[in-house]
């Protein structure tokens, strides 16, 4: 089959599922077109060549997509890199193509060396002219699902090690960080405040500037592993401590590491926007979820603007909400 036709098929696929702008699609595996051209890749050789493919190959499109569209913006690479996935993922699953080690890839965890998307974020990152513009940008929600899942992943493999390996405590500590910012939208200068008795383990509520609340179940049981080794190690007053026992640093620097590696992205302020934003459609109050998460009106603000683009200008929303009214039914 021409690759032309697998690119078609794949788009009329993504059509019928109602996905992102086919455009985009087009676009993007339109330059990954002309790589393999550029390759001296022919009908003759393609399917050959398509089993062969690399995560190295895919980074080799990487940067022939940055040279020949003077791309600078990770997230613009990213999006780039996503298409060709996808399209890739869809050939081998529907049996186009058989390419066992690319797929095996794919469906590591980020954080593990050898996958995908390990690969290429630390390409990307390195990449000497590319510049992260989209760091504080809200994350998706096809974003966030991504990376509890890879949190939850992580949390599986370092736990039983965190008690003597700094780098596995580290990676636990990480995860539990960004699982509790995904669900509360807490402030990092919030987080690494909480004292001790912030939490109570037995059931599952912890307390964030006054605000009691509980913790989904499955966050309960990881922190509670957490929270097992911590208490082991120190006696500290913080709920949240380095390995060593040490309150945590001010800068977010030394715990984005893993988000960059699971990500691309190396910013907290992206998950807070997210929160804080799914707490907004759910009408709880801007004042409320300002003095519980700690982060500053402007934030708010954004998000609450944000909401108001995508939906809350529309005519549908405003007649469901005057329908809702107690004299509706009466008046």
């Amino acid at each position: 089959m021409k690759l032309k036709d697998l690119i078609d098929e794949f788009i009329q696929a993504k059509q019928n599922e109602q996905s992102r702008n086919v455009v985009g699609y087009y676009k993007d595996l339109g330059v990954f077109h002309d790589f393999l051209e550029s390759k001296d890749v022919t009908e003759k050789n393609i399917n050959e060549y398509l089993r062969g493919i690399s995560t190295d190959i895919i980074i080799d499109c990487i940067n022939y997509y940055i040279t020949k569209n003077n791309v600078t913006s990770v997230s613009t690479v990213q999006r780039f890199v996503s298409a060709v996935k996808e399209f890739f993922v869809y050939i081998m699953t529907v049996g186009h193509v058989k390419n066992e080690p690319l797929l095996k890839a794919i469906g590591l965890p980020a954080h593990k060396i050898d996958s995908f998307r390990y690969s290429i974020n630390k390409a990307v990152s390195d990449h000497p002219i590319l510049i992260e513009s989209g760091k504080s940008s809200r994350f998706t929600e096809e974003e966030i699902i991504d990376l509890i899942n890879e949190c939850n992943s992580v949390i599986q493999d370092v736990s039983r090690y965190a008690e003597s390996d700094s780098i596995s405590f580290n990676k636990l500590l990480s995860a539990i960080i960004y699982k509790l910012t995904i669900f509360t939208g807490i402030a990092y200068r919030e987080i690494i405040d909480l004292p001790r008795t912030s939490y109570k383990e037995n059931i599952g509520i912890i307390t964030i500037n006054e605000f009691s609340i509980h913790l989904p179940e499955q966050l309960v049981g990881q922190l509670n592993e957490y929270i097992y080794i911590r208490d082991s190690k120190s006696i500290s007053t913080k709920l949240l401590i380095q390995f060593d026992g040490s309150d945590l640093p001010e800068k977010t620097s030394s715990r984005v590491t893993l988000l960059k590696e699971i990500t691309g992205r190396g910013g907290l302020t992206g998950i807070i926007k997210y929160a804080i934003t799914e707490m907004l459609k759910i009408d709880v109050n801007p004042k409320v979820i300002m003095n519980f998460t700690g982060v500053k009106d402007k934030i708010i603000e954004h998000c609450i603007e944000t909401i108001y683009s995508e939906s809350l200008g529309t005519s549908r929303y405003l007649d469901s909400k005057i329908r809702s009214l107690k004299i509706y039914e009466i008046i």
